[in-house]
């Protein structure tokens, strides 16, 4: 990772730009250094990325229940790096099932409310895992 600049946490208020509105570059939002080096070794380790997702996310716990519902959330394990104060989740979609933003938007409201909240999916330039279609989330605590 010769060459990598750790940036300073993101703000609420910077992240509140990308509402829906994803950001450009994979270099507009980052991992503190310790975290990529420890999501590119998970990545390494793996021969299939998404079959461990798949394996992990909708794992036979939780199967039943995400599959009727079609999604799951869960706490982003290499979060960017952002301010004290917020939540770094991942709304994982289940494959084959579609949501639309308005759907989605709905289940976070239902399921967070009155808490502030950013949503957004990639670009696909920018995308690490095309595998699973999945939004990043950001809930204010």
């Amino acid at each position: 990772m010769s060459g990598f600049i750790e940036q300073k946490p993101v703000s609420w208020e910077t992240l509140k730009r990308y509402h829906l509105n994803p950001p450009q570059t994979a270099d507009e939002l980052r991992r503190k250094k310790i975290i990529q080096m420890s999501y590119n070794l998970k990545r390494k380790m793996i021969l299939s990325y998404c079959d461990y997702l798949l394996k992990t996310i909708f794992s036979v716990e939780t199967e039943e229940e995400s599959i009727f519902r079609g999604y799951r959330i869960t706490e982003n394990l290499f979060p960017y790096n952002i301010e004290e104060g917020i939540s770094h989740m991942i709304f994982w979609i289940y494959p084959g099932r579609t949501f639309s933003e308005r759907e989605i938007i709905a289940i976070i409201e239902r399921v967070y409310p009155n808490r502030g909240y950013v949503l957004f999916k990639h670009r696909e330039n920018v995308r690490s895992n095309i595998g699973i279609e999945h939004y990043q989330l950001f809930i204010k605590k």
